[in-house]
């Protein structure tokens, strides 16, 4: 009996050494990300599961960086899509659009980091420090201030399938991330200090006013050179607003989530006009305006026809005729600042990223250059600005930030990347991901 004993609690013991043991975190060192659209229910009694009168839709983007040092971040993203109203929902328009407006403005952009273990089943995840909005916090003042991301960083089951991981969710659900990119050894995962800054690269001067004096470039980089009074310079030292300034909408709001580093300081209209082609339309249009070339301001409108700024130079103005637009003389003359900003608005209003992408020529990332841009024409589509550019003196890597106006119209702002050099974004032959848009391979155009 005492043999049967010992032979028991040997198994036993053995079972549990090879069902806990730690494995190889090569398994998982990578960049993993996780994109889909997540729907709720909306109930009129929160303990009623038959008081369903709706449902709302939020676009949740998950990015996981796991180090072979054991370290990891995950930087959650979620953002309001729309809602779908029973047909015996009791609410009308006002109602309905006010819920919209309160479920759209908890719209969320959170990165924690920390320490993980592996297990052959689950990773163990001991949260330090989440960010949000720019400030970064202890992760136990998470309870307090943002409980939502308790329930983010329980164990979670998790399967490697080829280029696939499967991570269990806050519910239990295994839910599909893709590789994005595999880590070595030399790799550093995101990280952030107490002051939200970069443990591993201090790139941030707080006290710069411009791209230049503001973001250092990583060790091993040098930035590009470009000839004085280029559009690629006025990029660059464009003033911007004080460092930690918030994205303000066209009517004064903030901005919900955090996808930014910095603000330019350009003022908007306090009409939803200037998305984000309209921004980058502008951008270059100031810059043109600004160098007293008048004549190369010309921009297509949506329906095609071109519209120069000498025309309206001259005393004409796009007026609405119908369905379409007409030619009207007898207006003020002259180039001033008041005319100018009479033919931007006429610009905004009928142009977009469909008329930019069909009036832009095709770039090569190989001579990217600020003032370059990411494009998708369509409705919805989307536009990102090349701002600078940077090269690796060994390597000839080039590394490029990104700025973006988005929908509703916003201030134009300098965006974060998924990198460990964030806010510098790798230029590569492939997708490129930001925080508000996917962009297909051979996005990039020029003016």
């Amino acid at each position: 009996m005492k043999k049967i004993c010992v032979f028991f609690a040997c198994v036993f013991f053995l079972g549990f050494f090879s069902c806990n043991k730690k494995v190889s975190m090569e398994n998982v060192a990578g960049r993993w990300e996780s994109v889909r659209t997540i729907k709720t229910e909306l109930l009129s009694y929160p303990d009623d599961k038959d008081s369903v009168f709706g449902y709302f839709f939020m676009d949740q983007t998950v990015v996981y960086d796991f180090g072979l040092d054991g370290r990891f971040t995950k930087t959650l993203v979620q953002k309001f899509k729309k809602c779908e109203f029973l047909e015996n929902c009791a609410l009308d328009e006002d109602a309905r659009g006010n819920l919209e407006k309160s479920i759209a403005a908890s719209d969320s952009d959170y990165t924690v980091s920390g320490i993980y273990t592996l297990s052959s089943k689950k990773i163990h995840f001991e949260p330090e420090t989440y960010s949000f909005a720019g400030e970064t916090k202890p992760f136990s003042t998470a309870e307090k201030n943002a409980p939502f991301l308790l329930s983010h960083f329980g164990d979670s089951k998790y399967e490697v399938q080829g280029e696939g991981l499967m991570l269990s969710d806050e519910l239990g659900n295994f839910v599909e991330f893709n590789l994005v990119k595999k880590i070595g050894a030399n790799d550093m995962v995101r990280d952030t200090d107490a002051g939200g800054s970069s443990k591993s690269f201090g790139l941030i001067n707080e006290s710069g006013m411009d791209i230049v004096s503001r973001f250092d470039v990583p060790e091993g980089f040098v930035r590009n050179q470009y000839s004085d009074g280029s559009f690629a310079e006025y990029l660059r030292h464009f003033p911007l607003k004080d460092f930690g300034s918030p994205v303000l909408l066209y009517d004064g709001r903030k901005k919900s989530g955090s996808v930014h580093v910095s603000v330019f300081d350009m003022p908007i209209l306090n009409q939803d006009l200037i998305q984000c082609a309209d921004a980058v339309i502008k951008i270059r249009a100031e810059y043109l305006y600004a160098s007293g070339l008048y004549d190369q301001i010309q921009f297509h409108l949506t329906n095609g026809l071109l519209v120069p700024f000498s025309k309206y130079a001259e005393g004409f103005r796009l007026v609405p005729s119908g369905n379409d637009v007409e030619w009207e003389d007898g207006y003020k003359k002259g180039c001033e600042r008041e005319v100018f900003d009479s033919y931007l608005k006429t610009v905004y209003t009928y142009a977009g990223t469909l008329s930019l992408s069909r009036e832009s020529k095709k770039a090569e990332l190989t001579d990217i250059e600020p003032g370059n841009f990411f494009i998708q024409g369509g409705s919805p589509g989307h536009v990102v600005l090349v701002l600078d550019v940077a090269e690796e003196s060994s390597t000839g890597k080039k590394i490029m930030l990104l700025g973006q106006s988005y929908m509703p119209s916003q201030d134009f702002h300098i965006l974060k990347s998924f990198e460990k050099i964030s806010p510098w974004y790798y230029v590569e032959d492939s997708e490129l991901v930001t925080p508000e848009w996917r962009f297909p391979k051979g996005s990039l155009m020029k003016f």
